[in-house]
């Protein structure tokens, strides 16, 4: 067999005589062309005329064409090297000792065209090193190139890894959460919602728990503690502080720096991850902390500059990260924006569903999504929350409630704290049914009691309760409770009404002293 130390050690690589090998076997053995296929092309083969039979040879075994140097020739009938391919054809198929070792001479001419790769690159380095172009674009450059031929130096790296059924259904593998129905382990996922919906607060509280291994908004359950990070490039350092120190306060973790064991990465350097630079920079950035699970945080500043309306655009720079997922075994979870205008009209305040999320991409890449909106507007006086919590995942679970959260003011004794409360929304829809009842019946009541005061105020010696009743104007259905009611708050007392042409006086009710003195209530 012909090797590649037949090359002189200085002579830039051709192998040439390979490459005739090549050729002579695929002419005198079809079944050795599928081998040599999978390894080698028509682009890394030197001398023009062995590279056009090359792919005339492709083309044949690629439409399941017979292939023979007659059929060959006629092919090529148009090419500039038609004259003398078919002494040629003749003359390489005398050289080839066996078409055993077909795949062999094609790995020899695959590895010499990566090398003449090489020298190439590093020619257009070196010029470019002499020109003024910056070190860091050089090395970029070098480095994708190396990327690039590692990948094309591997032959398994362009056959599909498969399996037999029996044998795939045999791979141990489970589906664990960091944060239960939440988060899964070794994944991509988004945390998407609307401004002012605590986006950023939320994705702090979620890296606290996985962190210290206490339950996330003391629901989900966090399993172990484990090395956690955060890039958080949008809120600034003194509000990201200041927001770790309520939630570990509501935790009963007062003082952060007396944590043990407390592996929390912090960063607000945000790579720019549409560059292959900055996604090295966040993959050594999880491999320095062993990271299970990092949030970035916004993705508009991580992936600044790439259309998100177009598909192929956003799979082209989200498909590197996932392949660092499945290098780091990370899960990294991107804090997100939703539309600012809503799928549906006149929804602002609804249920989130992957349809809000802004962009496209997002929703085919991620493998779990954790959803917030409004449910009504925030009250900036008490910095109470009403939202929507919500979390989905293709490996089939989901939840669903209502979250209630008072982060006070700045301005409060004591600060901003962080009080949440979690609700079924069903069981939070009847309450607040309940709640808005119960408003309107004491709306109602005051109403009431006040008309009733106002009709008894010129008659303090009293009515009876009918001649109340109908001066005041409460229905009947209504007038037995308010009665109740304002004999019970000492309003209203019993006494006696003479009523004329009636000897014997009837029951009747007349206001208090102090009720007289004061304003309808």
């Amino acid at each position: 067999m012909i090797s590649v130390s037949e090359q002189p050690a200085h002579a830039i690589p051709l192998a040439t005589d390979a490459t005739e090998c090549v050729l002579g076997s695929m002419l005198l053995d079809a079944r050795c062309i599928p081998k040599v296929l999978r390894v080698l092309s028509a682009h890394c083969i030197v001398e023009p005329e062995h590279a056009e039979l090359f792919r005339a040879i492709e083309r044949r075994h690629r439409m399941g064409q017979p292939i023979d140097p007659v059929l060959l020739l006629r092919d090529l009938q148009d090419s500039e090297f038609r004259h003398g391919l078919g002494a040629f054809m003749a003359s390489i198929a005398e050289k080839v000792p066996t078409t055993a070792h077909a795949e062999h001479y094609a790995l020899i001419v695959a590895e010499a065209a990566r090398k003449r790769n090489i020298y190439d690159a590093a020619s257009v380095a070196r010029q470019h090193a002499l020109n003024g172009k910056s070190s860091r674009e050089i090395l970029c450059e070098l480095h994708a190139f190396a990327d690039d031929a590692l990948r094309e130096a591997d032959p398994a790296v362009s056959e599909l890894e498969s399996f037999p059924l029996s044998e795939f259904l045999k791979i141990e593998s489970k589906q664990d959460f960091l944060i239960d129905r939440c988060i899964t382990a070794g994944q991509g996922g988004v945390q998407s919602a609307r401004s002012k919906s605590l986006k950023t607060t939320l994705a702090i509280a979620e890296v606290f728990a996985l962190a210290t291994g206490t339950p996330f908004m003391g629901e989900y359950e966090v399993k172990r503690e484990c090395s956690t990070g955060i890039i958080t490039a949008e809120s600034g350092i003194s509000t990201a502080q200041e927001t770790f120190r309520r939630i570990a306060k509501a935790s009963d973790a007062t003082n952060l720096e007396e944590l043990r064991n407390f592996n929390l990465q912090v960063s607000t350097k945000i790579p720019h991850l549409v560059d292959q630079a900055g996604r090295d920079q966040l993959e050594r950035f999880i491999d320095r902390f062993s990271l299970e699970c990092l949030f970035v945080d916004p993705t508009y500043k991580a992936f600044a500059g790439v259309d998100d309306f177009k598909l192929s655009r956003m799979a082209e720079v989200l498909f590197p990260i996932s392949e660092i997922i499945d290098r780091t075994g990370c899960s990294i979870v991107f804090v997100h924006h939703h539309r600012k205008t809503p799928q549906r009209e006149g929804e602002h305040y609804t249920e989130p569903t992957m349809e809000d999320i802004g962009g496209t991409g997002w929703q085919q890449w991620a493998r779990f999504f954790i959803m917030l909106n409004r449910r009504r507007e925030w009250n900036p006086e008490t910095g109470q929350h009403w939202l929507w919590f919500k979390t989905e995942g293709s490996a089939g679970f989901g939840t669903r409630r209502w979250l209630d959260v008072c982060e006070g003011r700045r301005d409060d004794p004591g600060g901003r704290t962080w009080q949440v409360e979690l609700r079924d929304p069903a069981e939070g829809e009847q309450a607040e049914r309940e709640e808005a009842a119960a408003r309107t019946e004491s709306l109602q009541m005051e109403s009431d009691r006040r008309k009733v005061c106002e009709a008894l105020a010129p008659h303090p010696e009293g009515l009876t309760k009918s001649k109340t009743q109908e001066l005041s104007k409460v229905s009947r259905r209504r007038w037995q409770a308010v009665l109740e009611t304002m004999l019970d708050l000492g309003e209203l007392e019993l006494c006696e009404v003479a009523i004329s042409n009636q000897k014997t006086p009837r029951e009747g009710i007349r206001l208090v002293i102090d009720s007289m003195d004061t304003e309808a209530p």
